[in-house]
């Protein structure tokens, strides 16, 4: 019978599958939404009417925060981790990035949250002992089957108190990969499945488990408003938050007057700038290190590029394009259609 502290480290190999750690490890990551995070921003999401609902129900209760590209999404999920940390909380934290190879797999998603939910415990639960074990007879040292990660996480959260888990860019799964699947002791090829709805599917499963857990389990998403998120999240009753037009520009309008401030840089474009912006976070903070100089070496360089497509964003679109493949032959006509357009195309003109 091993001891619990070596029982516990050939879990945690076998949970690892041989992942670089510290690739999934999201504190830089933290760090760099805290970096990017402005003081006084995002604040009005704690005084919102369901955020309190989410927070104070007394239950596992979920909170889907949904918004458009560049809306700040992933800093908002870090303010409100860090918040709910100073107030005692314990919170589980990952950052799904299309771009890269490792956050960009449901699959490490979630076996990021059981590495952290082992390391918070101070028992291995039964079930969890006896899945690896009837694994490691079969053959399988390493945990890469999604129903099998889901369980354990389940069993996992069956002995923690209270914890808030939180997702960000649960539309950044990286697009269809082959998944394995195995039946006893034989692997066979499964069809091509798309890394969200593996995601999706384990959301289900382990927000509505079959048995009811003892502790409380608050749960935390954040992504665009797409189809398959929305119809995932209406059955479990998520509770659903949408930052305002006028939240966002009062937000954008606070980042450019102050940072702009702070650096001496010319203000009087700031309204403008923070129309423009149009909800953008990553649009306002371009065009504030233009007016800031970052990039130019004269007057003219600058009045050019203020008005000019920000370079930087050219991901928001590629993420974009790279989704149409999956999306419906209209809508992808209406993709091609629109750079031809004579005039901008308004979202209530479609």
């Amino acid at each position: 019978m091993p001891n619990l502290e070596n029982l516990r480290e050939s879990i945690v190999r076998w949970v690892t599958a041989g992942e670089d750690y510290s690739q999934l490890d999201p504190t830089y990551h933290l760090s760099e939404a805290r970096h990017f995070h402005h003081p006084g921003t995002c604040e009005w999401i704690f005084d919102h009417p369901s955020f309190k609902l989410w927070d104070d129900t007394k239950s596992d209760s979920v909170l889907w925060y949904h918004g458009p590209p560049g809306c700040g999404k992933t800093i908002m999920s870090c303010v409100v981790a860090e918040s709910l940390r100073r107030n005692g909380r314990q919170v589980i934290w990952f950052p799904c990035y299309f771009y890269d190879s490792a956050r960009s797999q449901a699959l490490n998603a979630f076996r990021f949250i059981a590495l952290q939910l082992l390391r918070r415990t101070q028992i291995i639960p039964d079930a969890v002992q006896k899945i690896y074990e009837e694994e490691c007879a079969n053959y399988r040292s390493k945990l890469t089957y999604h129903e099998t990660l889901k369980m354990v996480v389940h069993e996992l959260l069956m002995i923690t108190e209270r914890i808030h888990i939180i997702i960000d860019g649960l539309d950044e799964c990286a697009p269809a990969r082959r998944e394995r699947l195995h039946r006893q002791n034989d692997f066979i090829n499964a069809p091509a499945r798309n890394d969200g709805e593996v995601m999706l599917e384990m959301i289900r499963w382990l927000v509505q488990p079959p048995a009811k857990r003892r502790g409380m389990t608050k749960w935390f998403f954040s992504s665009r408003r797409e189809g398959s998120i929305e119809s995932t999240m209406t059955p479990l009753k998520a509770i659903t938050i949408s930052p305002s037009a006028g939240s966002l520009q009062r937000d954008i309008t606070k980042f450019l007057s102050e940072t702009l401030k702070a650096n001496n840089a010319c203000t009087c474009r700031i309204p403008q700038l923070a129309a423009a912006a149009d909800g953008n976070f990553q649009y306002a903070a371009h065009k504030a290190n233009t007016l800031r100089g970052i990039g130019s070496t004269s007057h003219d360089e600058i009045e050019e590029e203020l008005w000019d497509f920000p370079v930087g964003l050219t991901n928001l679109y590629i993420k974009s394009l790279d989704k149409l493949s999956s999306r419906s032959e209209n809508e992808q006509e209406l993709a091609r259609c629109v750079p031809t357009l004579p005039c901008p195309l308004a979202l209530n003109s479609i």
